[in-house]
Parts: structure tokens; sequence; C-alpha cells
């Protein structure tokens, strides 16, 4: 997978979040809906899919994440793995500043308030395992 394709992916990914979020007029919101859920979801699923993040990370970063958004919003989470899976196989060892760049543009917004941080710090460190295991 070329830059390019990852960051198509995480785009479209996003999209498709942003438009159940937004294009409702906010009514597929979940009590405790904030605007960084969606990015950490599409992160979480691409650094999943990589097969380079450990479970460890992947669970640390998941279960800072609300129910809703893993399981609810009308199989959105699904939905999203779908199209992430489409975009295979991957390698994205090569793709460190364009997915860094996704997180901070999409997700980074509020990095002292919990669970955020966590998640925030989970992402990052995934980031930067990626960017060492070339």
């Amino acid at each position: 997978m070329t830059k390019r394709d990852v960051s198509r992916l995480l785009f479209r990914s996003y999209a498709t979040a942003d438009d159940y979020f937004r294009c409702l007029g906010g009514s597929g919101q979940y009590s405790g809906f904030e605007f960084w859920h969606p990015a950490a979801l599409v992160m979480l699923l691409v650094l999943k899919a990589s097969g380079k993040t450990s479970e460890e990370q992947i669970e640390k970063i998941k279960f800072e994440l609300p129910f809703p958004l893993l399981t609810g919003c009308d199989g959105l989470a699904a939905r999203l793995e779908e199209i992430v899976d489409r975009y295979g196989p991957y390698e994205l060892s090569g793709t460190h500043d364009d997915l860094l760049s996704f997180w901070e543009r999409f997700g980074a917004m509020k990095p002292d308030k919990l669970p955020y941080k966590t998640v925030n710090d989970g992402i990052r460190l995934a980031i930067s395992n990626l960017s060492h295991k070339g």
C-alpha cells in the first residue's frame, strides 16, 4: 500500500464516519459523543489491520473508546472495517507522517482530558512503533 493509498483510506473512512455523525443533524450521536471519536475509531481500525500493532496496544485504545461507537451507531464500526479491509494488504511502516498528520488534524483536540489522553497516547505510540518496525 502506497502513502497515497493510506491517505485515501484514512480520509475515505473518516468521511464515512463524519457523514454519519454530522449529516444526520446529530441524531446519530450518542451520549458523551465527542468530535475526536470518529478519527480515533478510524485510527484504531487502520492500526489493527496493519498487523504490526500489538493486540495489547489495540485493546488499550479500544478500552477507552465509548461502547456505542464500537458496537452501535447503526453498525458504523463494521462499515468502516469493510472499507479498511478493501484497501489491504497493509504496509504502514513508511506512512508514519501521514498517520500522524491525519490524527493531528482530526483527532488531536483535548490533550489533557481523560479518556482522550489515554487514546491519544496509545495512537501516537502505535504510530511511533510502526516507524521503528519498517
